[in-house]
């Protein structure tokens, strides 16, 4: 679903599916479709894995948490 960090890691049909809030019957038909389709599913899981390792490294994550203690005033 499209709430909290997940939106800063996942573009929907490029690295992920997302499915509305409370909505049963939609996440259990994307499910289906993804366990029957072995390309989508692989692509999908690929595309998830470049994500991460290109945009969620240590160094880019301790460079954001500096960033932010900076913009709060705060030293480290």
């Amino acid at each position: 679903t499209r709430v909290g960090g997940i939106l800063d890691a996942v573009t929907d049909c490029e690295n992920g599916r997302f499915v509305s809030t409370n909505n049963v019957d939609e996440l259990a038909d994307t499910i289906s479709e993804l366990m029957s389709n072995d390309h989508e599913r692989e692509r999908l899981g690929n595309a998830a894995c470049q994500t991460i390792r290109n945009n969620f490294t240590l160094q880019r994550e301790l460079d954001a948490n500096l960033s932010l203690y900076n913009r709060l005033g705060l030293k480290m």
